[in-house]
């Protein structure tokens, strides 16, 4: 019996310690998104950021979409919508360094 009730006291302890985790990692990436979202209005000029919006915009239709289906949970879909959103605007940038005039950035 000591050794299910204990059991069962690991098992827990590593749920909530999971859950923290995950709590701190969807933290994380909100940061990274902000972050990378003031980066790309410093550096991409009106036209790229217009693409960016609508590429991002996009990316939200498609999440909102995989809510109302169920095919994910609200916040499995946010999760990879940050996720998404983060690559795309790291894409952007690289993009725009890549064929930026040199000396230009």
């Amino acid at each position: 019996m000591e050794f299910v009730v204990g059991g069962l006291v690991v098992l827990a302890a590593i749920w909530f310690f999971a859950a923290i985790g995950r709590e701190r990692s969807d933290h994380a990436l909100h940061r990274e998104l902000g972050s990378l979202l003031n980066q790309a209005k410093l550096r991409l000029d009106q036209d790229d950021m217009s693409r960016l919006r609508a590429a991002l915009i996009e990316l939200e239709v498609i999440a909102d979409a995989q809510i109302a289906t169920r095919q994910l949970s609200v916040k499995a879909a946010r999760r990879a919508l940050m996720k998404a959103s983060v690559q795309t605007i790291q894409s952007y940038m690289e993009i725009d360094r890549m064929f930026a005039p040199t000396g230009s950035r």
